[in-house]
């Protein structure tokens, strides 16, 4: 497994009993191997993997008889490294079969991609726009698609905005409302890492709004709580950031506190609360923590951090409004710890995904149906959720073309 950055000279830090390793970190220049704080799978100049053929498993069952639902999957390609396109591909999930109806070659560069952040979003249509697709692109750019409302297909690229940052766009949330897209951008070189803010227009088109940034920060993805509120986790100075959000899409840092767990990554909320992966495959076990956000800064959980002593390298973090489950996605174990979310961030279940070799980087949700976005050999796969964490994963669709890292998953 490759990361983008290095362990530095440090102190040893413990919270709750829980060995965190060194206190700091810094930017390397090239990959480096396990033992590293694990940023990010694939990027221009790793070694290729050998991806596995793979075919659907199983069913999605969840879903309502009739009822019909769209997958939209990033490829993950970088074409100037893989010779190759990225495409977005579109697969009609009903009667629980995934059906592949379109791929769909885009004009980016996903040349990094990060265990934490989703690049895409769907945007339900409003007064203003129809349904629209937002993808952060690899090369530097946020890009925007019409969707077909009849055939629920990319219908065009609407438009393609380069980041003020210049930089690696990671990240996509979509406010309520669906008028702002909110784009997490990762450093990439001397560029700066930050948050802008793009409104949506007439025909999907974006439009560059707010942004923030320092000559510090590390940011990798970001959850929004209401329409006013984003926190994002700061990777390398080990804090959780707090911003309010204006509706010109002005950033404001409310507060910072620090992270109870080196290395924060992905970031999920349900609303009031706020919860964390942390990207290290250097800890045995997988780590995750949460807390109340009041007054931009964060108080954590009695029980945070929690880990799941079966998983490792817990990135990519997602909330289940269905039965308040916080998932944690364990990159080196393909695999998942499904604890209660809340006050009482208890472990419920361990569950093993389908494909042994699955890299859980990216979720999306339909009723009681989560789906997973194993990154490597094209694996897209649905768990089945309960109160009691999970009944099973299996593979429901592959991707067309499985050599890239795949790089965001969205559903309407």
């Amino acid at each position: 497994m490759k990361a983008l950055c290095s362990i530095a000279a440090g102190s040893v830090l413990a919270v709750a009993g829980v060995f965190l390793g060194p206190s700091h970190a810094t930017a390397a220049s090239g990959p480096v191997q396990t033992g590293a704080p694990s940023v990010a799978p694939g990027h221009v100049g790793a070694t290729p993997y050998s991806p596995q053929h793979l075919l659907p498993q199983g069913s999605i069952s969840g879903l309502a008889p009739g009822s019909a639902h769209y997958l939209y999957a990033d490829e993950g390609i970088s074409p100037g490294h893989d010779g190759a396109a990225d495409n977005i591909e579109v697969f009609r999930l009903e009667n629980g079969n995934a059906t592949n109806v379109q791929v769909y070659a885009t004009t980016a560069n996903q040349q990094a991609d990060f265990y934490g952040a989703n690049s895409l979003a769907y945007v339900p249509p409003n007064k203003t726009h129809g349904a629209c697709l937002i993808q952060a692109d690899g090369s530097g750019k946020v890009d925007s698609y019409t969707i077909d409302p009849s055939a629920h297909t990319i219908s065009a690229q609407a438009s393609s905005v380069m980041s003020a940052f210049y930089n690696d766009p990671a990240d996509v949330k979509i406010a309520p409302g669906g008028a702002m897209a909110i784009v997490t951008v990762a450093p990439s070189g001397t560029y700066l890492s930050g948050l802008e803010a793009y409104t949506i227009g007439s025909g999907c088109v974006l439009s560059a709004a707010g942004s923030y940034s320092s000559s510090s920060v590390y940011f990798v993805s970001s959850a929004l709580m209401g329409d006013r509120i984003l926190v994002t986790a700061d990777y390398l100075n080990n804090q959780i950031d707090t911003f309010g959000i204006s509706p010109s899409g002005a950033f404001t840092l409310e507060g910072v506190t620090a992270s109870a767990l080196l290395y924060p990554d992905g970031v999920a909320s349900d609303g009031r609360d706020v919860f964390t992966g942390n990207a290290y495959d250097y800890y045995p076990h997988a780590l995750t923590q949460g807390g109340l956000v009041r007054n931009g800064q964060v108080s954590y959980f009695h029980s945070s951090p929690a880990k799941d002593g079966r998983g490792q390298n817990s990135a990519a973090v997602w909330y289940d409004g269905q039965f308040g489950n916080l998932v944690l996605g364990e990159q080196s174990t393909a695999s998942l710890g499904i604890f209660g979310a809340g006050g009482h961030m208890t472990l419920r279940q361990h569950v093993t995904l389908a494909f042994n070799k699955a890299q859980p980087t990216d979720f999306a949700q339909l009723g009681t149906t989560l789906l997973v976005d194993g990154n490597v050999s094209g694996d897209i796969e649905a768990c089945q959720l309960d109160a009691k964490g999970s009944s099973g994963c299996a593979t429901v669709a592959v991707l067309s073309n499985p050599t890239g890292y795949s790089d965001g998953i969205a559903v309407d």
